[in-house]
This record gives structure tokens, sequence and C-alpha cells, in this order.
């Protein structure tokens, strides 16, 4: 299972109240987005939508909820 999707069902859906986790293996999954070579406008506005996202501190906030970190 990986980080993100383990923390969101230890958050949301703990039902037998699970603390100690240290004893599963949690692998990190990258992730990527796929624009077409010819779009150059779609992966400016996605490259803008990022950038944004990193300075109004949104990526930041997304890490600490889904304890990325």
């Amino acid at each position: 299972m990986e980080t993100t999707s383990f923390n969101w069902y230890m958050e949301k859906k703990n039902e037998h109240n699970l603390k100690d986790t240290e004893f599963f293996q949690i692998d990190s999954v990258p992730v990527k987005c796929g624009i077409l070579k010819n779009n150059i406008a779609l992966f400016k506005l996605v490259e803008s939508a990022i950038d944004k996202m990193r300075q109004d501190g949104m990526m930041e906030t997304i890490s600490v909820k889904y304890k990325l970190k």
C-alpha cells in the first residue's frame, strides 16, 4: 500500500482503532501528469497551477494533511 492511501485509510477508515503501524511496509509511488507533446498551452497551464500551489502554501498543506513528510 502506498503512503498516501495508507495515511488516508488510517485517518478515515480505522474501524479497529489501529495505532502501532511501524510494522507495515509502506512504499511511495511516484505520481506523474502526462500531457500530449503538441499541447503546449495545457502544459503551461498545469505548470502554472503547480507553481501557484507551491507559492501559496497549498502543496505544504496537502503534504501535512496526508502526512507525506
